[in-house]
């Protein structure tokens, strides 16, 4: 008799977590086993492909991890390599942010970060790993709004010494 009452106090327990808990505080995680991401809206089939097969090809998949909406995959390449991807995403309509990062792991030359709910990708370039060369690295902005794309010249504050 003491058995059963144990497991319906387990069981009124578990009921009175899931009112009270909201169901968006138990988030999902888990591995990811191979390279994928979350493209724009407007991303065509063949930017698609296009995109999964540089990851797959040019750049070594070493692990991937997400939690709710947001994931994390990590990759081995070369600097060549690493500017080729950032340039085939900005062509293909990623809001793509680029920064650098101690990601303390050599085997890592690059992170890449997405978090669906804001649509954003960003880029950690992993600055200490050893046998990539930064100086190899060569990252162009694209135009803005401002009219850098008619030529231009951006304003700037005098330097102060």
């Amino acid at each position: 008799m003491e058995r059963c009452y144990m497991g319906m106090r387990h069981v009124i327990l578990a009921v009175v977590l899931a009112v009270i808990i909201p169901v968006s505080a138990f988030g999902l995680a888990g591995k990811i086993p191979s390279p994928q991401l979350q493209f724009p809206d407007r991303a065509t089939q063949e930017t698609v492909s296009e995109v999964l097969n540089y990851l797959r090809n040019q750049l070594t998949f070493v692990d991937g991890s997400f939690f709710s909406e947001s994931s994390s995959q990590n990759f081995s390449g070369s600097a060549p390599d690493v500017t080729g991807l950032i340039q085939l995403l900005q062509r293909s309509g990623f809001g793509l942010t680029v920064q650098f990062a101690d990601l303390k792991d050599d085997r890592i030359a690059l992170t890449i970060y997405q978090d669906v709910r804001q649509k954003e990708t960003v880029l950690f370039i992993n600055t200490t790993k050893k046998d990539f060369v930064l100086s190899d690295l060569k990252i162009h902005l694209p135009a803005n709004a401002t009219g850098a794309e008619h030529g231009a010249a951006p304003t700037a504050a005098p330097l102060r010494r």
